[in-house]
C-alpha cells in the first residue's frame, strides 16, 4: 500500500518516541512477508491490531516531516 512506501522511504527521520530499531524490524518484517500485517503480527508475537496502528502512527509522523521540509 502506499501507507507502507511512504513509511518506508522516511522510516528513520521521525522516530519520536518509539526506538528507531523497533521501527525498522517491523518494516522489515512486513516486507519479509509482503506487507502481511497478519503474518508479521504472528512473526513478532504482537496483535495484527498494534501494527495497523503503528503504520498509521509511523505514516502521520512522516507526513508532518515532509510538510516541514
Amino acid at each position: 500500500s502506499r501507507g507502507v512506501e511512504v513509511i518506508a522511504d522516511a522510516s528513520m527521520a521521525f522516530v519520536g518516541n518509539i526506538p528507531g530499531e523497533t521501527q525498522a524490524k517491523l518494516l522489515r518484517t512486513l516486507e519479509s512477508v509482503s506487507g502481511s500485517t497478519s503474518r508479521a503480527a504472528k512473526v513478532l508475537g504482537i496483535s495484527p491490531r498494534k501494527i495497523q496502528y503503528k503504520l498509521k502512527e509511523y505514516e502521520a509522523r512522516a507526513q508532518k516531516a515532509v510538510k516541514r521540509g
